[in-house]
This record gives structure tokens, C-alpha cells and sequence, in this order.
């Protein structure tokens, strides 16, 4: 099942609001999809995005280890979870995590987007930490 035009409009403007850091605006605008497309891949990505966002990791996580499970091939699926790991200060499981989302992503050729948003991204500075202590 796809979207529709309305809806992947719906979908766009969220993810704009969630860009400019509006967590609440972005997910009114969530909310506005139809409901049966609700349990889309990209639609569950972008509320668990949202609700990250808005300092709810445990519900980011619960709908991002259920796309894990269903939608292994999405890198996006595995970078937010490294996200939720690397806050928590779980820098194993950060590194698993971001290695699923980097085979995704080659898999996808989206490797180089993928790791540029790894490589700049202020979450993961504690993980190369531990990989440069573990290598000591």
C-alpha cells in the first residue's frame, strides 16, 4: 500500500516541522494521515523521529525495534536506534546498531548519506571514544 498525494503531503510537511524542531506541530501533522496508512514503514520511522525528538525514547524505541524486526532493510530504522543507544550511553549497542544501518544503507546505495549523517552526528562521538579505547 502506498500513500496518496494528500498524504505523502501530510508526511512532507511533518517532517518540515520536526526539521525546524517542532515536535508537537509535526506531529498534528502526522496525525492528519489517513489512519489506515498509519502503520506505514515511513510514517512509523517519522513518529518515532518525532517522538525522539520530543524526549520520548522509550516510545521511539518500542516502534523502532518493532520496524527492526519487520523492516530490517531501512537504514533509517537502525541509525535512530544507534540514536537512543548512544544517549543512553550504550556504546556497544550504539555500534551494532549503526553497523546494521550502514549494511542497510550499502545495500540501498544510500552509503555515503548515511555515513556522513553518522560521522557528524553529535550522538555518536562517545562511540568512537569506546572504539579508540577498545583498540588502546
Amino acid at each position: 500500500m502506498n500513500l496518496v498525494a494528500t498524504d505523502l503531503n501530510y508526511l512532507q510537511a511533518a517532517e518540515d516541522w520536526l526539521d525546524l524542531g517542532s515536535p508537537a506541530k509535526a506531529l498534528a501533522k502526522l496525525e492528519r494521515i489517513d489512519p489506515v496508512h498509519h502503520s506505514l514503514p515511513e510514517v512509523l520511522l517519522l513518529r518515532a523521529r518525532i517522538y525522539l525528538l520530543d524526549d520520548r525514547p522509550h516510545q521511539a524505541r518500542a516502534i523502532l525495534s518493532a520496524l527492526s524486526k519487520s523492516h530490517p532493510e531501512l537504514p533509517g530504522v537502525w541509525f535512530f536506534l544507534a540514536c537512543i543507544s548512544a544517549r543512553r550511553g550504550n556504546a556497544i549497542a550504539a555500534e551494532i546498531e549503526l553497523r546494521e544501518c550502514n549494511v542497510a544503507a550499502h545495500r540501498r546505495n544510500e552509503g555515503t548519506r548515511w555515513q556522513e549523517l553518522i560521522n557528524y552526528s553529535p550522538h555518536f562521538k562517545m562511540v568512537w571514544v569506546f572504539n579508540q579505547l577498545m583498540e588502546s
